[in-house]
C-alpha cells in the first residue's frame, strides 16, 4: 500500500501521508524445516560417498556430523581450530553469537569423523593450534558458501527437499533430541540460545510427542468428552 500511494504521489499528484506512514506488520519468522532421521542419515552417508578426493569427502562428512551430531551452527564449525579439538576428546568449547561461550559434548562417532578427516588431510600434519580445522583445496579456511553448495548438490542427487540446508541439520539435531525426550532447557544450552523462547520454537514441529505426554500425564486427559 505504501508503494502504491507513493506511486500516486509521484505520478498522479495524490497525497496520502497516512498511508505512507503506515508501519509494516511484524511477521513471525518461518520455522526451519528439520529433516527426518532417515533424510539426515541419507545426507550423512552421501558425504562419505562423494567422488572427490578422500580427504575432502571426510572433511564434509565431519562438518555435517558437527551440525547434526553436536548442534553447531555452520559458522561455529568453520571457526574451529586445531587447538579447539586438541583441548578435549569429549567436549568442544564453542564461542557462539554475542561471544557467548558454551561447552558442547562430542559423541564418539563425531570425534571419529573429525579424526578421520584430520588424518587424511594433506595440510594438518605440520600445523600449530591456531590453524583452521576445516580448510579448502588451497589450504585456506573453508568458506560456508562452499559447504552449502555441496549440500545443495547432494540433495539434488539424492532427490531430497530444497529446505535441507546446513542449518536444517542443526535443526534436526534439536528436534530429534526433543522427540526422544530431551529437556528443552538442555537443548537450549546445547544450541547456545540466549532465550528459551528461541528454543521453544522447535516444539511446534513435535506436537505428536507433546500430545502423547499430555495424554499420559494430565488427569483430565482420560476423562470422557
Amino acid at each position: 500500500m505504501r508503494t502504491f500511494f507513493r506511486h500516486l504521489n509521484e505520478h498522479a499528484g495524490i497525497r496520502n501521508l497516512a498511508a505512507l506512514q503506515t508501519p509494516s506488520p511484524k511477521l513471525d519468522k518461518p520455522l526451519p524445516k528439520a529433516p527426518s532421521t532417515m533424510q539426515a542419515q541419507v545426507v550423512l552417508d552421501a558425504f562419505t560417498a562423494q567422488e572427490r578426493p578422500a580427504w575432502i569427502a571426510a572433511r564434509d562428512h565431519a562438518i555435517a556430523m558437527l551440525l547434526y551430531g553436536a548442534g553447531l551452527r555452520i559458522s561455529e564449525a568453520l571457526s574451529l581450530t586445531m587447538a579447539d579439538i586438541a583441548a578435549s576428546e569429549t567436549t568442544l568449547r564453542i564461542v557462539g553469537k554475542g561471544n557467548k561461550e558454551r561447552q558442547v559434548p562430542v559423541l564418539n562417532i563425531v570425534r571419529k569423523a573429525i579424526d578421520s578427516y584430520v588424518t587424511q588431510s594433506p595440510f594438518h600434519w605440520h600445523q600449530d593450534g591456531s590453524f583452521p580445522l576445516f580448510i579448502g583445496l588451497r589450504g585456506k579456511k573453508l568458506q560456508a558458501a562452499i559447504f552449502s553448495r555441496t549440500v545443495q548438490r547432494i540433495r539434488r542427487e539424492m532427490g531430497l527437499p530444497d529446505n535441507l540446508t546446513p542449518h536444517a541439520l542443526r535443526h534436526g539435531f534439536a528436534t530429534h533430541l526433543l522427540s526422544q525426550g530431551a529437556e528443552l532447557r538442555d537443548i537450549q544450552e546445547l544450541l547456545g540460545h540466549v532465550s528459551l523462547s528461541t528454543t521453544q520454537r522447535y516444539t511446534h514441529v513435535d506436537t505428536t510427542r507433546l500430545m502423547d505426554a499430555y495424554s499420559a500425564a494430565h488427569p483430565k486427559a482420560t476423562e470422557p468428552h
